[in-house]
């Protein structure tokens, strides 16, 4: 039993490494402008990226716990190594929005099934109590791994436009080999689900859904900050493209630390208070980071890194233990990425007019107060249900 545990655990942890080390994350803004691309069109890609998951989010969600798990993560690795070839066989608008529209699909496949299915392994070897250590240690690797990559990227591109998005496929490559060696997990009765079940059983669990809102202000954040918004941010405070991937990687470190001992503090914080302390430090550092000088762009960007490498593991802890029926978990989990991305997608409406004007840094802490705004009434309210 150990043995199968300690190899479930290897297959998850490489798996979350590779799939997630997209080397082109800190130059795929400046990718696009080398490839004629303009910022509203930059902007306009994310927008429909966000919609396009939102969409497909449900769906692959209810086929992950009819299909199972593990299918569904073999079908989303292997969706996110063709969307990474397509920058280099199409370069141009067309060829980005069907790289992202793949993604998206990828990401939705992939963003309840993976975590459900270490989650439904552990507990049939009775060993629930890893699980929030292997988040961490999962999220930590990956970010270690994102750390050499991305500090040599502007490098890369600099030998070649497309190198970024070659690395990128092989590895996304090799998370899809990992995935077939996933083991299965306990079958469970199908035949009893319907739409109407799931909905009426999420309908109830106003507890639940309170969770989803907390931990979506942390995921906007740090989702719009790294993304979206990061290297035009950089540029703006007179950063050069070739720093970008290395004061990245720099972030990534120090994310890695916090994430690898998250476990620890959790034995002293409590989860849900600890999610609302963690994004409000998050949020802190990213206004720091946007209105400061140079020595104050890096200092919010380390408290920005710090708080989120412990927050993530949290959150996927808070939310695993909330859904107690395996049948309906991938589902739940959709449900918590479409809110994410839904409020992602309508802060982002307003973003390419803005950013264009050069009103970067009202954009970003208006944003910011915003998110910090929903998980203070977040937590107020799971207060008052909690005592009720």
């Amino acid at each position: 039993m150990e043995q199968k545990v300690q190899t479930n655990i290897r297959h998850y942890i490489g798996f979350q490494t590779f799939i997630s080390l997209l080397l082109w994350v800190p130059i795929f803004y400046q990718f696009q402008r080398e490839i004629g691309l303009s910022d509203q069109d930059f902007f306009n890609i994310q927008y429909w990226y966000y919609l396009i998951f939102i969409i497909c989010e449900i769906p692959t969600g209810l086929l992950s716990d009819l299909i199972g798990h593990r299918n569904c993560v073999r079908l989303g690795g292997g969706l996110m190594m063709l969307a990474n070839l397509l920058p280099i066989i199409l370069a141009n608008f067309y060829g980005m929005f069907i790289h992202f529209a793949l993604i998206a699909l990828a990401r939705a496949l992939l963003s309840g099934s993976a975590s459900a299915w270490i989650y439904e392994s552990l507990k049939e070897q009775k060993q629930i109590e890893l699980y929030h250590q292997v988040e961490g240690k999962a999220r930590s690797y990956a970010l270690v791994a994102r750390i050499a990559g991305w500090s040599v990227v502007g490098f890369l591109m600099k030998l070649h436009l497309n190198l970024p998005y070659w690395i990128t496929a092989l590895t996304t490559g090799i998370a899809f080999l990992l995935s077939l060696q996933f083991a299965p997990t306990p079958p469970v009765a199908r035949t009893s689900f319907r739409w109407l079940s799931f909905f009426k059983s999420f309908k109830i669990s106003t507890r639940l859904l309170l969770l989803i809102l907390q931990g979506a202000g942390l995921f906007i954040l740090a989702r719009l900050f790294l993304v979206n918004f990061y290297q035009p941010l950089l540029r703006y405070h007179g950063f050069e493209v070739g720093s970008f991937g290395l004061i990245m990687a720099g972030m990534t470190l120090l994310e890695a630390f916090t994430s690898h001992h998250s476990h620890k503090l959790s034995q002293k914080l409590n989860h849900q208070t600890g999610i609302f302390i963690l994004t409000a430090i998050v949020c802190l550092g990213a206004i720091w980071a946007t209105i400061g000088s140079s020595l104050q762009v890096y200092l919010g960007l380390a408290i920005f890194a710090l708080g989120s490498g412990v927050a993530f593991p949290f959150q996927k802890k808070i939310i695993n233990s909330e859904i107690k029926d395996p049948l309906r978990r991938a589902t739940l989990l959709s449900l918590e990425s479409i809110i994410q991305r839904l409020l992602c997608a309508l802060i982002l409406t307003a973003a390419g007019p803005l950013i264009a004007a050069g009103k970067i840094e009202e954009y970003l802490v208006s944003s910011s107060l915003l998110l910090l705004a929903l998980v203070c009434g977040t937590a107020f309210l799971l207060k008052r249900t909690s005592a009720s």
